[in-house]
């Protein structure tokens, strides 16, 4: 009947109340039955049948009995406990449960107390516990546990929970995942096109290293590339594009003061850009005198150098006896200087020299009689000094790469009237070779290399023999000394240097 069923329903939920079934434990009904097998009252005697009679001294009882036959059954997520023993007895109020990860009581924790013979515990899946019961008493007094070992409960994981092809595509069609860990491999055909987003990907979630690439990049359309900056080939802005622009493909790399640009219709631009060939960290070499820059990597600590001045000048071979001698003239130091700005600007941070050789002074021969070669001049520590003059009166050599020039050989003469060979040498320029650190702030540096000096003139001479005769000869040149040398090595650039600039200056530095 219809107009019965709420007043049935709610008959329904107050029963389900006082039983248990629903609401609060504090809301259940108790019985008679109860307070008796909690050893709170008695029933009465037999001229009191029917009468609760209260207990009310029962600070004195004995502890409970010990609970026995205590059993597990485990679930998914869920362990029913049950066990027998004292609940006819009036000194059992209660049962504790406790519970622990490991088979120890020592470790075990109280979970719960019921005055029921059953009790769920709701733990974990796939998890291993241990239980033990004890009751107690109205009174409060405590008895022994069911067993010093515990009751082991295992509960089931999700492959136990569900059975194999119970799960289909209709069942999982709306299915949202919180985490996945997917240990196979995904093909392109598994995933939707446009499915991965960029804000799916995380910033800090893809690194240089963990990208392997056996093949090609490919750009699909007109307008596309990889990009630092710039958003394409003819973009001004300072940055990088590498890829395709209209009809062109190609590379554009500038900052505010230089850029490369390279496409493939054949045009090249360069903009305050030096060129270098070899490996990075081969040296910048600078044998002709003059002064040049370099900008060093931003990323560079330090630099390697090999600084040599000039080379000293030999005497020409003149005498003491016939007079005309010509000292030879110092060569020039080689240095390099540290600029904060680029290409050589700025503000100089420090400065390296490598002095000058000495110019030999006229005098320091052998007799003028003496036919023999000249000496040569000091070596530097890249080349040996300009070879002596030959015997009778040849000329002595330039050196090298910042070592002395040769001096003239001797002519034997008659009396006084030979050339004297040259037997001191002229000096080699000074050497500074070190790992140079780079000071704070520098960009570039700035290079000159300094000139061999030049050697003593040769001479026509004319001698009075006191005789009223008078002898010609000819005293030959001293050697120059060697023009200095400068290299740079750069450990993140270098090689040699061919800006076509520089060529030129070069070039022009050396007369060509």
């Amino acid at each position: 009947d219809p107009e019965l069923k709420p007043l049935l329903t709610a008959i329904k939920e107050v029963l389900e109340v006082q039983v248990g079934h629903r609401g609060e434990d504090l809301d259940k009904a108790v019985t008679f039955r109860d307070l008796t097998e909690s050893g709170i009252a008695n029933l009465g005697n037999q001229s009191t049948v029917g009468t609760l009679i209260p207990i009310s001294d029962v600070g004195v009882q004995t502890p409970p009995p010990e609970p026995v036959t205590l059993t597990a059954a485990a679930t998914f997520t869920n362990v029913l406990l049950s066990w027998g023993g004292g609940f006819k007895h009036d000194l059992v109020a209660s049962t504790e449960v406790y519970r622990s990860t490991s088979n120890s009581l020592a470790t075990a924790s109280h979970i719960g107390s019921t005055s029921s013979f059953i009790y769920t515990d709701t733990v974990e899946p796939s998890t291993t516990n241990y239980y033990w019961v004890r009751f107690r008493s109205p009174a409060g007094v405590a008895g022994p546990y069911n067993s010093t070992a515990g009751t082991s409960a295992v509960t089931s994981s999700i492959n136990d929970a569900i059975p194999d092809a119970t799960i289909n595509v209709a069942k999982i069609a709306n299915l949202v995942v919180d985490m996945a860990s997917v240990t196979g491999t995904l093909s392109a055909s598994q995933i939707s096109a446009g499915l991965i987003t960029s804000n799916m990907v995380d910033t800090a979630g893809i690194s240089a290293d963990k990208i392997t690439m056996d093949g090609n990049i490919e750009f699909a359309n007109t307008q596309s590339g990889v990009q630092f900056g710039k958003t394409s080939l003819g973009d001004s802005q300072a940055g990088a594009f590498f890829g395709r622009s209209g009809g062109v493909a190609g590379f554009n790399i500038s900052s505010s003061t230089s850029g490369i640009y390279a496409d493939s219709a054949g045009q090249v631009a360069l903009n305050n850009v030096r060129l270098y060939t070899g490996s990075a960290g081969s040296a910048a070499e600078f044998p002709n005198p003059g002064t040049f820059t370099l900008n060093i990597s931003s990323i560079s600590t330090s630099i390697s150098v090999i600084i040599i001045g000039g080379g000293g000048g030999s005497s020409n071979n003149a005498s003491g006896t016939l007079g005309g001698g010509q000292s030879g003239y110092s060569g020039t130091a080689s240095w390099l200087k540290w600029y904060s700005g680029l290409n050589g600007t700025g503000s100089v941070l420090a400065t390296y020299t490598a002095a000058g050789g000495a110019g030999l002074s006229w005098g320091q021969v052998a007799s003028n009689i003496s036919s023999a070669g000249g000496a040569a001049g000091m070596p530097s520590s890249k080349a040996a000094g300009g070879a002596g003059g030959a015997p009778n009166g040849g000329a002595g050599s330039a050196g090298t790469f910042g070592s002395g020039g040769g001096g003239g050989g001797g002519n034997s003469g008659s009396g006084n009237t030979g050339n004297a060979p040259v037997t001191g040498r002229a000096g080699a320029g000074a050497t500074v070779s070190q790992l140079i650190t780079k000071p704070s702030g520098a960009q570039s540096v700035k290079v000159f290399v300094g000139t061999g000096g030049a050697g003593g003139a040769g001479q026509s001479m004319n001698y009075n023999n006191n005789t009223g005769n008078w002898t010609g000869f000819s005293l030959v040149a001293g050697g120059n000394g060697g023009n200095g040398f400068v290299s740079v090595a750069d450990p993140n650039s270098g090689g040699i240097e061919v800006d076509l600039l520089s060529i030129v200056n070069r070039l022009t530095a050396a007369g060509i």
